[in-house]
C-alpha cells in the first residue's frame, strides 16, 4: 500500500518509484473441525390430584471441545506467552476442557383453578445448555484454527519519510510462530462454566362463552455465562504508545478472548383471545408487551471489546432494547 502518509507527496508517484507505506501478509491454510455433541432426556406428566398435574422432567447435554482432523489448533497460553498446539507436550487435541455438569431442570404445572374446570393456572421453568459461541463462530472468526502456526497474519509499517525499501527489493515480513506470536492471538479459557438459558412462564386461561379461550401470561428468559469477545491485551489510558504498556504481551496486538461473562434478562406481558375452529371459523387476537436487556449484542461487530471498557456505551454498555408492543388478528 501506498500513501502520503500525511508528511506529504503523492501517492500514485510513490507507487511508481516501489516505496511502499504499509505491508501485510495473511496465510490461512484449508483446515477441518469437528464437533460432537450428545443429548438424553427424560420427561413425563404425573397427575396428582384431579385438579394439579405436573410435568417433570431432565435433560443432559455433553458438548466436547471442537477439534481438528489433522491436530492444526493452538491455544494461547497466558503465563508462558506461547501458543499450545493440539496434540504435543501432553496438550488434550481440544485444548479445551469439556464440562461434564451440563443437567438441566424442566418443571411445568397445571392446576384447575375453579370447580367449573373453565379457569386453568399454568406455569413453567426449564434450564438448556448451549456450547461456548458468538454471533461470529461460523466463519473462520474466533477459532482456534485461527491462530500462528497455521494461520499468519502479519503486517508492517515502513518509514515515508524517510524511505530505504522498494518493492522490487522483495518485503521480507515475519511470520507469527507458536514460540513467540504476534499480531493477532485467539484464546480460549481451558476451563470455563458453560452459558445456559434459563426460560420461565405463568399464565392463567379462562374459557368463555361461544367458545371463546382468553390467555393472559407473563413470560421471560435470563442467559447467564454468555459468549463475549475480550481484548485481554488492552493497554490502560496513558499518553504513551500503547505497546510497551499491554498488560500481557508488547508484541500481541490483541488477544482475541471467548469468555462467559455475558448476560441477558427478557420480560413479556402475553395476552390472547381465541376463538377454537367451529363451523368454518376461526379467529385469534394476541398483544405482546416485551422489553430485553443484554450485553453481548457487539459480538456482531468485527473487533472484541476492551476488557477495561465494559460501560463505554460505544463499545461495552448493556444494550437495553425499549419496550416493544406488537399485536395481530387472523381468522379462518
Amino acid at each position: 500500500m501506498t500513501s502520503n502518509g500525511g508528511v506529504g507527496g503523492d501517492a500514485v508517484a510513490s507507487a511508481l518509484l516501489g516505496y511502499p507505506l504499509a505491508a501485510q501478509r495473511d496465510i490461512a491454510q484449508p483446515w477441518g473441525q469437528r464437533a460432537h455433541e450428545y443429548g438424553f432426556y427424560f420427561q413425563d406428566d404425573f397427575k396428582v390430584s384431579r385438579r394439579l398435574t405436573l410435568n417433570l422432567g431432565g435433560r443432559y447435554d455433553l458438548f466436547l471441545p471442537p477439534y481438528e482432523q489433522h491436530d492444526r489448533l493452538s491455544n494461547f497460553d497466558i503465563p508462558s506467552k506461547t501458543l499450545l498446539l493440539a496434540g504435543q507436550g501432553g496438550n488434550s487435541r481440544g485444548l479445551v476442557e469439556a464440562n461434564k455438569k451440563d443437567v438441566g431442570p424442566h418443571i411445568g404445572f397445571a392446576y384447575l383453578l375453579t370447580s367449573d374446570s373453565k379457569t386453568v393456572l399454568r406455569g413453567g421453568y426449564a434450564i438448556g445448555y448451549f456450547p461456548l459461541s458468538t454471533v461470529a463462530v461460523g466463519t473462520n472468526t474466533d477459532r482456534l484454527t485461527a491462530n500462528a502456526p497455521f494461520k499468519v497474519n502479519y503486517s508492517a509499517i515502513f518509514n515515508f519519510a524517510a524511505p530505504t525499501v522498494r518493492v522490487s527489493d522483495g518485503l521480507a515480513l515475519a511470520g507469527s510462530r507458536s514460540e513467540n506470536p504476534t499480531g493477532l492471538i485467539y484464546y480460549i479459557p481451558p476451563q470455563q462454566a458453560p452459558p445456559y438459558l434459563q426460560q420461565f412462564n405463568f399464565d392463567i386461561q379462562r374459557s368463555l362463552p361461544g367458545d371463546f379461550l382468553a390467555d393472559i401470561a407473563y413470560a421471560g428468559s435470563r442467559g447467564v455465562h454468555l459468549t463475549g469477545a475480550v481484548n485481554l491485551n488492552q493497554a490502560p489510558p496513558g499518553a504513551t504508545a500503547p505497546g510497551p504498556r499491554a498488560p500481557i504481551s508488547p508484541t500481541i496486538n490483541i488477544i482475541e478472548s471467548l469468555l462467559n461473562r455475558e448476560s441477558s434478562i427478557y420480560h413479556s406481558l402475553q395476552a390472547k383471545l381465541e376463538r377454537r375452529f367451529a363451523h368454518g371459523f376461526y379467529v385469534l387476537t394476541s398483544y405482546t408487551y416485551s422489553k430485553a436487556i443484554d450485553d453481548g449484542s457487539y459480538t456482531i461487530q468485527a473487533a472484541p471489546r476492551p476488557a477495561l471498557s465494559r460501560r463505554i456505551p460505544e463499545i461495552g454498555e448493556p444494550s437495553e432494547r425499549p419496550p416493544i408492543s406488537t399485536s395481530g388478528t387472523g381468522w379462518l
